[in-house]
């Protein structure tokens, strides 16, 4: 016998786009835990262990968390809708953050965000 779960509903999908959208905009450490508690109540509620968002797929972790998976990716160090340089630290007015890190074994995946609402991610080859 097979159980049979509710696709995930449109108002759902809206909080978990809405919940990314504030840790961007803000970078605030509150708003960054409260944006993976809604992801991971979420993909609990739809006993799922992925979701797919617009800009990123939302995956369970290893250790309970969650992962993000960029839907675009670049080969510049830049974001690739605003431009801004995601190697910039936030102290010196970078806006770029890293949501995850995918990790393999000749590089990661890193997925970032810029506070102009883009997700994006790039390979960052291990030296």
């Amino acid at each position: 016998m097979c159980e049979i779960y509710d696709f995930p509903k449109a108002d759902d999908l809206f909080v978990m786009e809405k919940a990314l959208e504030c840790f961007l905009l803000s970078r605030n450490p509150a708003a960054r835990n409260v944006m993976v508690g809604v992801l991971k109540v979420m993909l609990d509620k739809y006993n799922v262990s992925k979701l797919s968002l617009r800009q990123c797929i939302v995956c369970r972790g290893n250790q309970g968390g969650v992962r993000l998976l960029p839907r675009q990716t670049t080969q510049t160090g830049t974001c690739p809708d605003c431009g801004a340089h995601i190697y910039t630290p936030e102290i010196e007015g970078g806006r770029v953050s890293i949501l995850s890190i995918l990790e393999g074994e000749y590089g990661d995946v890193v997925t970032y965000g810029c506070s102009c609402g883009r997700v994006f991610g790039k390979w960052e080859e291990i030296s």
